[in-house]
């Protein structure tokens, strides 16, 4: 079998060194940044499994990653993905506004395709627990993808507050509490994971793992 060969190690440098500086620099630590997001609790084992991803960034190509959104990816009937939420209609005005954050967030949520799942629905919901978390109105815009074998949504968190303030989150809750959150919703709108399916997806780590 032919083996992929590892990256040189000054390559891998440069693509470090180039992740690194679109990544905002953090003007103070988290706590004195009025960082929010709460701990979240452990989830019970029979809740439904979704997937989020972060990525932090700056904010200057707001306008780039919007138009890859509706061009790059396929809507459920095959089309362009399209944007969704209060400031979709408007995306061009949302860009606009966004490239002076100091930051953004942009996040990748994916959940098992299930037959009773409203993705638009799930997203609403589950952005509308996180605006809670935080404590504050944020403008955010999503659009579905279904390019891939896992429907997923993409979404455009800006970094800042309708009221003008920088907005930063807790390390905890960037890297578990908006997966949870994610799970819970999931769970809430589908009903719990059932058993049959738990043994499964226990057998089948533990086969992985021999």
């Amino acid at each position: 079998m032919r083996q992929t060969q590892a990256l040189p190690i000054d390559l891998r440098r440069h693509y470090i060194a180039h992740a690194a500086a679109k990544r905002p620099k953090l003007p103070g630590n988290l706590k004195q940044l009025g960082a929010v997001g709460p701990v979240t609790r452990v989830l019970p084992a029979n809740s439904q499994h979704a997937i989020v991803k972060v990525g932090v960034t700056k904010a200057s190509t707001t306008g780039g990653h919007l138009a890859y959104l509706q061009q790059a990816g396929k809507g459920a009937d095959g089309g362009r993905g399209l944007l969704f939420c209060p400031q979709a209609a408007q995306p061009r005005q949302f860009a606009q506004a966004a490239q002076g954050d100091h930051h953004q967030f942009r996040l990748v949520v994916s959940t098992p395709d299930h037959a009773r799942l409203d993705r638009t629905q799930f997203i609403g919901l589950f952005m509308a627990q996180v605006l809670r978390d935080f404590g504050c109105d944020v403008e955010w815009v999503a659009a579905h993808h279904y390019d891939t074998a896992h429907p997923h949504t993409h979404l455009v968190v800006r970094g800042r507050t309708t009221e003008g303030k920088d907005l930063y989150m807790e390390k905890h809750y960037l890297t578990q509490g908006l997966r949870a959150r994610a799970s819970q919703m999931l769970t809430w709108l589908i009903g719990p994971r059932q058993l049959q399916q738990q043994t499964k997806d226990r057998q089948r780590g533990q086969g992985r793992g021999r």
